[in-house]
């Protein structure tokens, strides 16, 4: 019987080989229709690619930087451009042509889904068993989110994701080197891998105390190393350094740069994540219309500071909790959790950042049927999230024919149930070796990260309730007598030359903020813009302080104009983007109509944000004898 036991053992092997090397097969096949479309995906994104290839092949690694002025990829992506360059360059023509290019790279990210596919089945096979590694493997490799991604938006987040799995599954056989290689090579893909970085570093400390984390530095600053060597010989390694990981934050300023967040939540998603809070300039301002921004500690709490607070208080809840039952599954759900983390609760996210999420939970997902269906469920909103951005009706009949193809798929396993065998389900096999815990001394360090995430948790609480009660306590802004502010009423006629104009806003979202001084009404514009209303009866005097919103750091520069029916009876000097506020007194006694202009100088319209601050209709009142 031990032989009859060995060949029914090895039939199972070769049918989940041959299920493997099928799924492996149809879903390069799907791919490769996606990604040989011609035209389709990111332009912008594939373009920019497209050129940084051929900068790379003509000017060479030295000189790519000094005749590229925008580039903000680390340099391994870059590296991989260089290479695709030097072995496209052999085939005349083909790298000046932007069709095939845009093929061309994205193979490699494709490639890595593949490899994630692979390395999902192998690590899944030794816990799980071949069935359910098999499923993790397709959850992953037919994922819509990674279809769209790789093949067809061109993105290259799959390739930072196989190196972030790769560092987790070398935790478990305690191949530090190797875990530091692939965190740096992560690292050196794309800056977001930095979101699990402090999971693999929990686990080398908790597994093999200091000695593994030295041994994983090794790694990782070997890693380095090499791949800086090339920009280091060429002279360009400080500027790839800065443009790829410096000069990124706050590059793009936004609450939200289309990541479907926690910042759709609780604010305007375009609104600058340096400016402050509107509750929190409420509790300051404690009933006046305007304040100095040096006025209290509180308003150094803007956007990006209380979000980095929570994001930072998240990740430190999420290891302690790994903490109290760590396994293979579960560091796995961690990593994810942190991912996810990642995505939800810092400023200026991308709708892409949740990646690695989709990479590390499928071994997870497939180890339970709700957890399963959690998993889906969270794809199904990222994929929402990424045709947002980039629709896909160019591609719309092949995903009739893959929803088409589902259905069909979805009928023969309802008929297999129907007529198929009628014997009594066997339950899934049990999980085995999955416990790592137990075995390992508990770390004192550890024992006491805990303790202090707890009372992270309690200074947010206490914070968060001190800033309630004086939000609760603060008066409301006074409303000065006999005045009418402009954001009360509604202009005639408004045009700009970007966005809407907002009430009691800069345009961009955020507090209206001239130099130092914070206000809470006005009107918040773009040049070019002319901005009508009709003067009520009445009123004798227009009065407001105009100038450029703080949240543009400097930049633009516009003249502003105050018109009475038809006739300019105001012109400001030059507004530059750190100017103090001009203050505009115009008598408007007998005229029906004010016009406010803003007319851009010579640098164009970017970053034009004009604040027209306190804008006011004042009605004077006789005084009596």
């Amino acid at each position: 019987m031990v032989w009859l036991s060995s060949v029914v053992h090895r039939l199972r092997v070769r049918r989940s080989t041959a299920l493997l090397i099928l799924a492996l097969f149809l879903g390069t096949v799907l791919r490769g229709a996606v990604l040989s479309a011609p035209r389709t995906g990111h332009d912008a994104d594939q373009q920019i690619f497209v050129k940084w290839t051929q900068a790379f092949h003509e000017h060479g690694i030295g000189g790519f930087y000094p005749m590229t002025s925008f580039c903000n990829y680390p340099p391994l992506f870059l590296l991989a451009l260089w290479f695709v360059g030097q072995v496209v360059s052999v085939f005349d023509g083909v790298l000046m042509n932007e069709t095939a290019m845009r093929i061309i790279l994205k193979i490699p990210a494709n490639l890595a889904d593949l490899a994630i596919a692979l390395l999902l089945y192998r690590h899944g096979k030794c816990f799980l068993g071949p069935a359910r590694s098999l499923g993790a493997c397709c959850l992953y490799y037919f994922n819509p989110v990674s279809i769209y991604i790789s093949a067809y938006w061109g993105q290259v987040d799959s390739i930072h994701g196989l190196f972030l799995l790769a560092a987790l599954i070398a935790v478990s056989p305690r191949r530090w080197v190797l875990a530091g290689l692939f965190c740096a090579l992560a690292v050196l893909q794309k800056f977001q891998s930095v979101a699990i970085l402090p999971l693999v570093l929990f686990e080398v400390y908790r597994i093999g105390r200091w000695n593994a984390v030295a041994r994983w530095l090794v790694g990782a600053v070997l890693t380095i190393a090499v791949a800086l060597l090339p920009f280091y010989k060429c002279g360009v390694a400080e500027t790839a350094l800065r443009r790829g990981y410096v000069d990124v934050i706050g590059q793009y300023n936004d609450l939200s740069r289309n990541a479907y967040n926690v910042w759709y939540l609780l604010a305007s998603p375009s609104t600058a994540d340096t400016s402050v809070p509107p509750f929190i300039a409420r509790i300051v301002a404690d009933g006046r219309l305007s304040f100095s921004a040096d006025e209290s500690w509180l308003l150094w709490l803007t956007w990006r500071h209380i979000s980095l607070m929570v994001y930072a208080t998240v990740v430190a809840v999420i290891l302690s909790l790994y903490s109290l039952r760590p396994n293979q599954i579960r560091r796995l759900a961690a990593g994810g959790a942190l991912g996810l983390a990642f995505f939800l609760f810092p400023t200026e996210m991308h709708e892409r950042y949740a990646y690695p999420a989709i990479v590390l939970l499928p071994l997870w997902a497939v180890s339970s049927p709700w957890r399963e269906r959690l998993y889906v469920a969270l794809c199904a909103m990222l994929a929402l999230n990424l045709a947002a951005v980039v629709p896909a009706e160019e591609f719309a009949p092949a995903i009739a024919a893959m929803t088409l193809a589902g259905f069909f798929l979805l009928l023969g396993w309802l008929a297999e149930s129907r007529w198929g065998s009628t014997a009594a389900p066997v339950e899934n096999p049990p999980m085995e070796n999955v416990a790592e815990g137990d075995s390992i001394p508990k770390s004192t360090l550890i024992t006491a990260f805990r303790g202090m995430t707890v009372g992270a948790i309690a200074c947010l609480i206490v914070l968060a309730g001190f800033v309630g009660v004086r939000g609760f306590l603060a008066r409301s802004p006074d409303r000065p007598a006999n005045t009418l502010f402009l954001s009360d009423l509604k202009p005639t006629s408004s045009s700009q030359g970007w966005g809407e104009l907002r009430k009691d806003r800069s345009v961009s979202g955020e507090l209206l903020q001239i130099s130092n001084t914070f206000y809470l009404r006005g009107l918040g514009g773009h040049a070019r813009s002319i901005i009508c209303y009709a003067i009520p009866l009445g009123c004798n005097e227009f009065r407001a302080e105009v100038g450029i919103n703080r949240s543009t750091v400097g930049r633009g520069g516009v003249v502003a104009y105050v018109e009475l029916d038809g006739a300019v009876v105001f012109e400001s000097s030059s507004i530059k983007g750190w100017s103090d506020p001009i203050e505009v007194h115009v008598p408007i006694s007998g005229a029906k109509e004010l016009t406010l202009r803003v007319e851009p100088t010579r640098d164009g319209t970017n970053w034009d944000h004009v604040d027209w601050a306190l804008a006011r209709f004042v009605v004077e009142t006789p005084e009596k004898d």
